[in-house]
């Protein structure tokens, strides 16, 4: 077999499991701990650093980071066993208080006291970091003692340091401390810093002749250092003695400092566990336990896998994937059995008739002015006496009007004036806006028709009186319809975990904002209510939602209302609410924000989500399809940089795709990263993270203690990328 010779510059390629034939320079089998930085060099990986071990952690359920700034970074667990959100700062490992709110919407027990659970959580931390200080405290003492101690006798020390350089690109040796020995004449140099009696710290000894005072010629290390000998030497260890360092009163004052040091550490020790043992009946009171985890919980049920989690500033909300979403089954007022009069157009020798269930009521207007003076108010006045004088019907004069109302349905109808707008009526509807009086009972609604073919055109306008009085001078404001259903039932949407001023997380249903205007035509109920959430989002200065093939987004600004302000215009604010179309079915898993768009992934295709305006808003919002692979809905996919990667699973291994040249109306281009690597990425991966600034891409699995990594460098044209693993001590519950 003949010898081959190659010269391989680096190993920065990483892992290929191509023939070895086909690998380029730089690749290799396999790569474990490293790290490849393409200026030093492929490197060993960085270590890891214990923190703290997490007060009452248990490794099961749904983990998360809350990263807010530099000061607030914490690691979050949501054990769906016992049903309890646990939270501990990122910076001293210690724990958070957290309030799960109510009885009735998590089983937080009532004896469960929040600001007693507050206040020995700080004394508990407060004493972790005493006993912390304390320790400090003691190590410090022992190492001070040590050296107190070592120091009351003499020692002994072996003194040999070589100093090795390139000058002017030959190799040198020069002995720092030792003995030199001259092989011809058995002359000694003594070389160490602390002989002062020249500028050389030498000291020289003719053959034969007495060390210097408190050295003694060492072991040979002539064969270690085979140029002395090129230049007629032999070199030797020196064995110098060290005087002691200390006296006995060091060494005194030394015990008696670490014995002060550890009894405050026993004392500090003593009171930990007191204040913990308090901490911990707060914890017990607290506990929830999974049997009274209320059947109407938010998060009952729910698999780890169903959470997802969006922190947006200082709110972080809880999305339960497999719940369904529902509105509450309370309605808007009923419409009452009512109408109204309007009385416009004055008229001599008339007759004003009222018709109200068939029951004609009349008023006759004098035949000339001379005859007797009338006005609208006296004809609304005497027609609503008439009318009182039927059973079962109430009538009260509102100005030049009359507001008639009964405790059933009837009918109405009005004739006698010179002109059609001169009297008329109106109950539930009227067609036009201009019609309404300005003078009215207060919180009468109407449905203004506008159109009678189209009800995209209606709106429902309510009565308020200018000074709140039962009736008379008022406005007109746009309202709900009647009987319909307004309110988001918030037990079934995404709650929030927040942070309060006293530092208390606290666990709570959001408020959602109530449709307050229009019917299911004009403001419609969001298309994911009824129908279970995938992901939350939050892109353009609104929060946004998938449900099966929909993108709906709330109000620019107004993240909890997905309801429009009014009914009778779309504002560029107003709720988002689109679907993706294709041949095939879709289900939106996720999103990623892009500079031209929102990334929308499906499990068999990708959309964008733009506009050509400079405004986000439900005119000039379009969806459009970018490309067509296969996607994981269970691992988000995660942004680098300008690049987007996703992963795509077969039977046995993961396949990692890289987005670049994201445009609005044309396709993608879309990169394979594990080409060289098909059987590296096992197919069971829950969790894949980026670094956008380290150009990384690491994939895991809860649980398990193999973390693979992507990492790429990309420069004009050309893309240089690396694959390899680290094998961690621990196994890996959280990557972010």
């Amino acid at each position: 077999m003949s010898t081959i010779s190659q010269r391989i510059p680096n190993l920065l390629l990483g892992v290929s499991q191509q023939p070895d034939k086909l690998k380029f320079p730089g690749q290799v089998r396999e790569a474990s701990n490293v790290f490849p930085d393409y200026a030093l060099g492929l490197l060993k990986r960085p270590g890891g650093k214990f923190e703290a071990e997490l007060y009452d952690a248990e490794a099961r359920g749904r983990w998360f980071p809350i990263l807010r700034d530099a000061n607030e970074k914490y690691v979050c667990q949501y054990d769906n066993t016992d049903g309890q959100f646990r939270i501990w700062s990122l910076i001293d490992g210690k724990p958070r208080a957290v309030d799960m709110g109510t009885t009735a919407a998590t089983g937080q027990p009532s004896a469960c006291n929040i600001t007693n659970l507050k206040s020995d959580l700080d004394t508990y931390n407060t004493a972790q970091s005493t006993t912390d200080t304390e320790l400090s405290d003691l190590h410090t003492a022992q190492s001070d003692f040590q050296k107190a101690n070592d120091g009351q006798t003499k020692t002994k020390v072996n003194l040999f340091d070589v100093d090795v350089t390139y000058k002017n690109g030959y190799y040198e040796e020069t002995l720092k401390s030792g003995v030199l020995e001259r092989i011809d004449n058995g002359q000694r140099i003594v070389k160490d810093d602390s002989l002062t009696g020249n500028a050389k710290n030498v000291a020289v000894v003719a053959k034969g002749g007495t060390m210097p005072t408190g050295y003694v010629l060492g072991n040979n290390r002539t064969d270690d250092y085979p140029w002395f000998k090129r230049d007629g030497y032999r070199v030797y260890e020196v064995e110098k003695d060290v005087a002691a360092t200390h006296t006995s009163g060091q060494l005194t004052t030394a015990t008696t400092a670490m014995g002060t040091a550890q009894t405050a550490y026993n004392t500090a020790v003593t009171d930990e566990g007191t204040k913990k043992g308090l901490y911990d009946a707060e914890v017990t009171a607290c506990a929830i336990g999974a049997a009274n985890i209320p059947s109407g919980a938010y998060l009952k049920d729910a698999d780890p896998e169903d959470i997802e989690i969006l922190t947006i500033n200082d709110y972080t909300f809880v999305l339960n994937k497999n719940k369904t979403t529902a509105m509450k089954s309370t309605t808007s007022a009923a419409q009452p059995n009512e109408a109204f009069v309007v009385i416009r157009t004055v008229a001599y020798n008339a007759d004003y008739k009222v018709t109200v269930n068939s029951t004609v009521n009349t008023h006759s207007t004098p035949d000339t002015v001379s005859g007797a003076t009338t006005d609208a108010g006296t004809i609304a006045a005497a027609l609503a006496t008439a009318i009182n004088s039927m059973s079962g019907i109430t009538a009260v004069q509102v100005g030049p009007g009359i507001y008639i109302s009964s405790n059933s349905a009837f009918t109405i109808s009005t004739s006698g004036s010179s002109s059609e707008e001169g009297l008329f009526a109106f109950q539930e509807k009227i067609n036009l806006a201009s019609r309404l009086p300005n003078q009215c009972e207060n919180g009468y609604i109407v449905r203004v028709t506008n159109s009678d073919d189209v009800n995209a055109d209606d709106v429902y306008v309510e009565f308020k009186t200018s000074n709140g009085a039962a009736r008379g001078v008022g406005v007109w404001e746009e309202t709900i319809g009647p009987g319909l259903k307004f309110e988001i039932d918030e037990t079934t949407m995404p709650h929030q975990l927040v942070r309060q001023a006293n530092g208390v997380f606290k666990y709570e249903p959001v408020d959602w904002t109530d449709r307050l205007v229009g019917d299911n035509d004009t403001n419609p109920i969001p298309s994911f209510i009824g129908k279970k959430i995938n992901n939350m989002f939050f892109y353009r200065n609104r929060l946004g939602l998938l449900s099966n093939e929909a993108v709906i987004m709330s109000r620019a600004g107004d993240y909890f209302n997905f309801f429009a302000n009014s009914s009778q215009v779309v504002a560029a604010d107003d709720p988002i609410d689109l679907q993706a179309t294709s041949v095939r079915p879709v289900s939106l898993n996720y999103t990623l924000s892009t500079s031209v768009g929102l990334i929308v992934f499906g499990p068999n295709e990708q959309f964008i989500l733009s506009t050509d305006a400079d405004v986000l808003s439900p005119t000039t919002t379009k969806i459009n399809t970018i490309s067509t692979f296969e996607c994981d809905p269970s691992v988000d996919a995660v942004a680098v940089g300008t690049a987007q990667a996703f992963i795509s699973k077969s039977n046995l291994y993961s396949k990692l795709f890289v987005m670049l040249n994201i445009q609005k109306e044309a396709a993608a281009s879309i990169d394979e990263a594990t080409q060289n690597v098909p059987e590296y990425v096992p197919s069971d991966i829950d969790t894949m993270v980026s670094s956008p600034a380290m150009s990384i891409i690491s994939l895991g699995k809860a649980g398990s203690d193999t973390v693979y990594q992507h990492r790429f460098f990309i420069q004009g044209d050309t893309r240089v990328q690396t694959w390899y693993k680290w094998k961690l001590l621990e196994t890996c519950g959280c990557s972010f």
